[in-house]
């Protein structure tokens, strides 16, 4: 339940651009060991993320993404923001 609710969010977050502050910074990520690719090429491994859900940090896992020839990824990251809280940056293609 938790990781259908951490989706949730993160679907949420990406598609709004719409970022949580929270006043601490996330927990150190988990070991992430990707597992095989799909059986075509042109996936990137996204790496895993916390999204802050139902008061705590919750881990929302790596998965597979399409990749944008041209383009880089840059990962969701937490980042310091105004007031010295803590806001989820969207990851995104980037040129």
């Amino acid at each position: 339940m938790r990781v259908l609710k951490a989706a949730l969010i993160v679907g949420m977050t990406m598609v709004s651009g719409i970022a949580v502050a929270q006043e601490g910074p996330p927990p150190p990520p988990p070991a992430d060991i990707p597992p095989p690719p799909p059986a075509r090429p042109g996936y990137y491994w996204a790496p895993g993320h916390y999204v802050w859900a139902g008061g705590s940090y919750v881990w929302a896992g790596p998965h597979w993404i399409r990749e944008r020839p041209g383009f880089h990824w840059v990962p969701e990251h937490w980042a310091v923001g105004r007031f010295g809280r803590w806001h989820l940056v969207p990851g995104h293609w980037a040129p």
